[in-house]
């Protein structure tokens, strides 16, 4: 029992920090100055959504920091993510 539940936390780990990893370069998370009130939070959230777009999309050839560049460039590609 106890070597599951290490093994279990150890896989949350690395997924946290795959996630993280990615927010942090795709994104910049960690060169964000919004501190006060609820936008630190607020962006947070969008930045996560967005990743996960990006991510599901299946037609996508490239990294998810050219893809979000993309998506912020070409409209269409935009509305392509929003309905898949």
């Amino acid at each position: 029992m106890p070597s599951d539940l290490a093994k279990l936390a150890e896989d949350t780990g690395g997924v946290e920090s795959s996630l993280h990893w990615c927010l942090d370069i795709a994104f910049r998370e960690d060169d964000s100055r919004v501190g006060k009130g609820h936008g630190a939070t607020n962006l947070a959230i969008i930045r996560r959504f967005a990743l996960s777009l990006v991510k599901q999309d299946p037609l996508r050839k490239v990294g998810v920091k050219a893809s979000r560049k993309q998506a912020g460039w070409d409209n269409h590609y935009l509305l392509h993510l929003l309905m898949v």
